[in-house]
């Protein structure tokens, strides 16, 4: 996601919590005759408001950095009685004595904010009230943040606050269009479409949203009475803020759908472009080797959930669309005035996840309970630009949680009246790319620039529509989708010499609503009794996340993003044929409806085969399809981090919540490379030829005996083993591209995580590369604790590859002095960012 407008980023939110959620939630139940759930969170980026006075800091805006910021520093000596002090109570009512403000903005709605934190609990005769409540509480903290998605939403951003540097305005409308190219006649379909079809809480969705929009509206009218409470960012830009509307919540649904799920692009397209550069350099042997970077699941895949056994994954070579090398192009989008623009479609733009959840089951506990640590990640910011806390109670609805940019509903991580949640994202395949035969009505030879398509015999025109914006700073831009049946048209190419349009299909096309009536059963106690319970709502919902689940007496895991049943043979991470044979099973364009898979098929658990589940943005099962953008379900994964210190631990005695937080905490500050990796290259190439190298080398042999932590300890801004981290941290992008680039080529490995969906080059420290995952299996093969992989990259021999990794470990260290110097003392790294930061990954050295 691109943040534009006022950001007020903090130095502090840049620590090296390398992935320590942005919502921290612990869970734990104590041991009594009647136990309840007892849920405490930290929400590091504050719950400040609307910055509404120069100068003047909202309450609450600074009131949880410590709190986040000190857990990592308390792992040696963190005691039970201490978690308090780095985790406040999730409750649903504020005590009297921390009053500090209270308000009514319509009969029926109260909103109390605590002293301390600033978190508004809303309170509602009705569910009705509470909803409007939730708005209004909403625009109170989030006003400009959410007009400026809102832009972003619709794709107005460069109409809302004109083109931005380098024209990222444009860009993102352009980026938004592509692919969320709805008109508000549909939006409004879509909406209404709850009322008549999902049954009684499709209506009550709808209500919901009525009223949350009509809390949001009810703010705008008491700015209009009061002016000085209009957020600064309004006043500085002479903007005033525009009335919200149903359909705006529908566009917010679209792209978060989009944006979280991943569907900037289906990824096909750009797996063919480098299945094209494969066949180019290796001919007959490249759907092997293409299938060996793919890393796609198997026994030593890291992951989350019980295997899969009822997807049948094989594939038939006719249903796939191969594309000429170098053919794609995307499809034109935007002008300016009447010049065409280009579309920067950099895969480097895709959001980056950090989410985790760690739970263990009632037979491993202290207290004979269950306990979980879990948390979602997405970005840092002061405000945050996105997310809030909030409170929720009303008739049958209770809720405590982050409430997400998509409100009204606090889903992201939250808790009921005696069970609690969390997301992470997921790999599930829910898009798929047709390859649309190009035809001429008249039966002559189509060109790429032909505006029909064959589809079951006929051939249809593409469906489009242009929209003209005008730009904020001066001058006009237009916005031009292109569908077919199978959803927007993302660009042309050649295949086998034919030109073809390629269409993304989506699961939730044209559905953008159907997660509401989902969230709205999340918070009512009549509806979720029980992890059962739990998974039966949320299985089949748009977003491609995982649902981590907790009660008094279970604990589960979730895989719920919605997947069709594909046509048998149907290819699944290359563009298949659109003209009808290779379609979703029961595909019907006319309402953009298929067949999907039994609830009881998607990935799921209660409890766990050994009680102890772990999620971390992994592949999911065996078994189960991963979208065409993953390509990381190698046997090494970051989930390890939380999975197997736990079962090390369970297999010694039950936990406390103590325990479970310090193994969550120290993953979240563990560099994983020089944690699992850099040990294992070490000890295969042994001792250095070069002496200082050598010498330099085992200060990061000290840093990764104890475990590879980034932790500033002492409070000088620097972290400890600097030396070791510095040389390290020089190392990993270099070896990686002198291992498989001579087989690979520049080309290919240039766009690793750009313009294909190879994994990037940028390796860092919070991520378990899969290239030097596929390095540390080679030497395992030559160490003969692994099986022989199917392309080996470095060297022909044990030999050869020891001999790389020397040459390359030495030229890091010549590398790394040249640049900071010869005396090792010297070599530090900061332990904040000197810039603002969107992503903890951008603090890195």
């Amino acid at each position: 996601m691109e943040m534009r407008g006022n950001r007020r980023i903090r130095k502090h939110a840049c620590m090296m919590l390398l992935s320590l959620a942005v919502f921290l939630m612990v869970g734990a139940v104590t041991a009594s005759a009647d136990p309840s759930l007892h849920v405490q969170g930290v929400f590091a980026p504050g719950n400040g408001g609307n910055y509404v006075k120069e100068g003047v800091e909202p309450p609450g805006t600074q009131s949880q950095r410590d709190m986040y910021d000190g857990l990592p520093k308390a792992l040696d000596h963190l005691t039970e009685d201490e978690l308090s002090n780095f985790f406040k109570p999730a409750d649903f009512e504020v005590p009297a004595q921390d009053v500090a403000s209270r308000i009514s903005p319509r009969v029926g709605v109260e909103i109390v904010r605590d002293k301390t934190h600033n978190v508004p609990h809303v309170k509602g005769d009705t569910r009705e009230d509470a909803m409007f409540g939730v708005g209004y509480a909403r625009a109170q903290d989030r006003l400009w943040q959410m007009d400026e998605f809102r832009a972003q939403w619709w794709a107005r951003s460069a109409e809302f606050l004109g083109r931005g540097e380098n024209d990222m305005n444009l860009q993102s409308d352009a980026r938004t269009f592509r692919l969320i190219d709805y008109s508000k006649e549909e939006y409004k379909a879509m909406f209404d479409r709850l009322e008549v079809a999902y049954g009684y809480w499709g209506k009550q969705a709808a209500k919901d949203i009525r009223a949350y929009v009509d809390g949001l509206n009810a703010y705008l009218d008491a700015i209009e009475a009061d002016s000085s409470l209009l957020p600064l960012e309004y006043v500085h830009r002479n903007i005033k803020p525009q009335r919200w509307d149903v359909t705006d919540i529908m566009a917010m649904a679209a792209f978060n759908h989009i944006s979280w799920g991943g569907g900037l692009r289906a990824g096909e397209e750009a797996n063919a472009q480098l299945l094209a550069q494969l066949e180019a350099k290796f001919g007959d042997q490249a759907q092997s080797v293409y299938e060996d970077l793919r890393s796609k699941q198997n026994a030593r895949t890291s992951v989350s959930l019980p295997a899969v056994q009822s997807v049948d994954l094989a594939v038939n070579p006719a249903s796939i669309a191969k594309l000429d090398l170098d053919s794609y192009k995307p499809r034109e989008i935007l002008r300016v005035g009447q010049k065409k623009a280009s579309l920067d479609l950099d895969l480097a733009m895709l959001p980056k996840v950090r989410s985790n959840a760690l739970l263990v089951a009632a037979k491993h506990s202290v207290t004979g309970h269950p306990l979980a640590v879990q948390g979602p990640q997405d970005g840092y910011a002061t405000p945050h630009n996105f997310d809030s806390e909030i409170a929720i109670v009303a008739p049958d609805f209770k809720a405590r949680g982050i409430l997400e940019i998509s409100g009204p509903y606090p889903y992201v991580a939250g808790r009921g009246e005696n069970y609690a949640w969390s997301i992470t994202i997921l790999p599930p395949d829910q898009a798929d790319t047709f390859a649309e035969v190009l035809c001429e009505p008249d039966g002559k030879a189509a060109t790429i620039q032909s505006t029909h398509y064959l589809y079951k015999g006929k051939c249809l025109p593409f469906t489009t529509r242009t929209e003209s914006r005008q730009l904020a700073d001066g001058g006009s831009y237009t916005l031009t989708s292109e569908r077919s049946v199978h959803g927007p048209v993302i660009g042309r190419a050649m295949s086998g010499g034919k030109p073809v349009a390629l269409a993304q299909a989506r699961t939730y096309y044209m559905h953008e609503e159907m997660d509401y009536v989902a969230h709205a059963k999340l918070f009512s106690p009549s509806v979720i009794k029980s992890a059962a319970d739990f998974g039966e709502v949320v299985t089949g919902t748009a977003y491609n996340i995982g649902w981590w689940y907790v009660d008094t007496k279970d604990i589960a895991g979730f895989d719920a993003g919605l997947v069709p049943v594909r046509a048998p043979g149907a290819a699944r991470d290359l563009p298949v044929w659109g003209t009808g044979e290779w379609d979703w099973e029961g595909f019907d364009p006319s309402s953009y409806t298929f067949q999907t898979p039994p609830k009881s098929q998607y990935p799921h658990t209660i409890n766990g085969p050994d009680g102890v589940i772990a999620g971390w943005n992994n592949a999911t099962a065996v078994g189960w399809p991963m979208k065409d953008q993953y390509w990381s379900a190698t046997s090494d994964h970051r989930v390890k981090l939380l999975k197997e210190p736990t079962l090390d631990a369970v297999a010694k005695g039950p936990i406390s919540l103590t325990d479970l937080v310090k193994i969550h905490t120290k993953a979240a500050v563990t560099d994983f490379q020089a944690q699992q990796f850099y040990p294992l290259i070490r000890k295969f190439v042994g001792e250095l030829p070069d002496k200082e190298a050598e010498e330099a080398y085992k200060l990061a042999d000290r840093w990764a005996a104890v475990d590879g932590l980034r932790l500033d300890n002492n409070g000088d801004g620097k972290l400890e083993h600097g030396p070791g981290i510095a040389l390290l941290d020089r190392l990993w992008e270099p070896l990686v591209r002198s291992v498989f680039e001579p087989q690979l080529g520049s080309e290919i490995l240039d766009g690793a995580g750009k313009t294909n969906n190879l994994p990037s080059l940028n390796i860092n420290p919070d991520t378990a590369s899969p290239w030097l995952s596929r390095v540390a299996d080679e030497i395992r093969f030559y160490s003969g604790q692994a099986p022989e992989p199917k392309h080996r990259y470095c060297g022909a021999s044990a030999e050869e590859c020891r001999k790389l990794l020397a040459t390359e470990l030495e030229k890091a260290y010549a590398a790394t002095k040249k640049e900071l110097g010869a005396m090792l003392a010297d070599w530090q790294v900061p332990a904040t960012c000197d810039k603002d930061c969107l992503q903890i990954e951008q603090c890195m050295s």
